[in-house]
């Protein structure tokens, strides 16, 4: 999955979880009022960029900013670094998860990646 995937799919999941939680519709517009009265500078129109993969790389801040806002831990939105470039896999089982996805064929792969990304999103609710 493309990081521009994973950050609007992650973003429309915590609009649709916030919206559960609080039995309204949650706005683009309302998101960027909230940010801006915390210091934020951001557009509606920006926030939709986001949620539709047109825009995928904000600046940090608006990444602190977002988390903060849904409650979730920053590196939830960071999708710019999910794995490649990461930290060294320092637990045992994720080393040997990596060692034997990485002799799965990529059908088998796009599996467990759709099912690890249900397990992720099952997590931050």
């Amino acid at each position: 999955m493309r990081i521009e995937s994973r950050l609007a799919d992650r973003l429309s999941t915590l609009f649709a979880r916030w919206e559960r939680d609080h039995g309204r519709p949650l706005s683009d517009q309302a998101v960027a009022v909230a940010l801006c009265g915390d210091g934020q500078v951001v557009s509606p129109v920006y926030l939709s960029h986001l949620r539709s993969g047109l825009r995928v790389r904000p600046a940090a801040d608006l990444l602190t900013g977002l988390a903060l806002f849904f409650d979730v831990p920053v590196d939830y939105l960071d999708c710019s670094d999910d794995f490649a470039g990461a930290a060294p896999l320092r637990d045992e089982r994720l080393r040997r998860l990596f060692v034997n996805a990485s002799r799965l064929s990529s059908e088998s792969l796009d599996r467990i990646g759709a099912v690890a990304e249900i397990l992720a999103q099952a997590e931050i609710r």
